[in-house]
């Protein structure tokens, strides 16, 4: 989990802003733990072209080993 003091959003519109008040709490936990928490699985997600080089990377890792083994899909 990300550790940050304090967030400042500057201009949340108030909807918004009353939607992260209700959540946090309902979770118990403080607006700023709100977000901070969605930002750190924000940031944990990768963008498509990460995730194409890790399928890239994983497919010439794993390749040889299926090819060499004779495995087929039925």
């Amino acid at each position: 989990m990300p550790s940050v003091a304090n967030v400042h959003v500057r201009d949340l519109p108030d909807a918004l802003h009353l939607a992260l008040k209700e959540r946090a709490a309902m979770e118990g936990r403080s607006v700023n733990e709100v977000i901070v928490r969605a930002l750190g699985r924000a940031a944990a997600q990768p963008t498509p072209a990460e995730f194409a080089a890790f399928l890239k990377a994983d497919i010439a890792r794993w390749a040889p080993l299926i090819k060499q083994s004779g495995a087929k899909a039925d």
